[in-house]
């Protein structure tokens, strides 16, 4: 870590992380704090945090220290907002049982008020309904500080019920099988109305290199925004290639040619 500051320090340059530790050393002890933990004291009123439940030991600790201090009714306030049944950051080191642990022994020496929301404002009715029946047998049924296990919290849905089987399971062995069931999925919503907007979700952008072939081979038109390359379709290929075949037939090297320059121009 030493090493890497100093390449840190040579280039002039930092990583989030680093900003993360220079900040809380800056800071100091709450029973030693710097000039400048005494000058954000005075100044700072007010902190909202969101996505909570991905916040690391290190954010954690720096929270801590920031509030370091802070008395019950002194006009200062703390909100942080966050779903720990969402806590998909592990690999960058996010605790969801800090979460948890901050609802019921609050963080540091600021107490938290804990509010559970319910209203679901994005969902109709018999999706909620599905997801709370499927997911209470998913999670487990109690919090565990020490693993980070988070029981599910049900939901009520403000749009009502839309008619129609809200939700489908459908079992299907390969890629390859999948991206056919999708396209006849897409077929069949298209017939009952050819205006309506149909999204596909996936995992990742891995899970589409046999979605998004089926849906060019069925002739269907689709937006995949940051997903597919306009480099990869066949016109641009071609117009790629012929313009690197025509630079670098020419006997003297153009200006800003990177393909010649890096072949020599021969």
């Amino acid at each position: 870590m030493a090493q890497l500051e100093l390449v840190f320090r040579a280039r002039g340059v930092v990583d989030f992380t680093q900003l993360l530790i220079a900040a809380t050393q800056a800071l100091g002890e709450p029973e030693a704090p710097t000039d400048l933990a005494l000058a954000l004291d005075y100044r700072i009123r007010h902190l909202l945090v969101d996505e909570f439940q991905d916040t690391s030991l290190s954010q954690f600790e720096l929270l801590r220290r920031v509030t370091a201090g802070w008395e019950p009714g002194d006009g200062r306030t703390l909100f942080v907002v966050g779903d720990p049944m969402q806590s998909v950051y592990r690999f960058r080191e996010a605790e969801v049982g800090l979460f948890l642990r901050a609802q019921h022994e609050g963080i540091g020496s600021v107490d938290l008020e804990a509010l559970t929301l319910s209203l679901n404002f994005r969902s109709q009715a018999a999706i909620v309904e599905w997801v709370n029946g499927v997911f209470a047998q998913v999670l487990p049924v109690r919090e565990d500080l020490g693993t980070g296990a988070v029981p599910f919290s049900p939901s009520i849905s403000r749009i009502p019920a839309l008619s129609g089987q809200a939700v489908t399971v459908h079992a299907v062995g390969d890629g390859i099988a999948e991206a056919s069931m999708v396209v006849e999925l897409v077929a069949d919503a298209t017939a009952e109305d050819v205006a309506q907007h149909i999204a596909i979700l996936v995992r990742n952008r891995s899970h589409l290199s046999a979605i998004v072939p089926a849906l060019k081979g069925a002739g269907m038109r689709f937006r995949a925004i940051e997903i597919e390359t306009l480099f990869h379709r066949p016109a641009v290929q071609d117009l790629h290639a012929l313009t690197r075949a025509r630079c670098c037939i020419r006997p003297t090297v153009p200006r800003g040619c990177r393909c010649c320059a890096r072949r020599g121009a021969d």
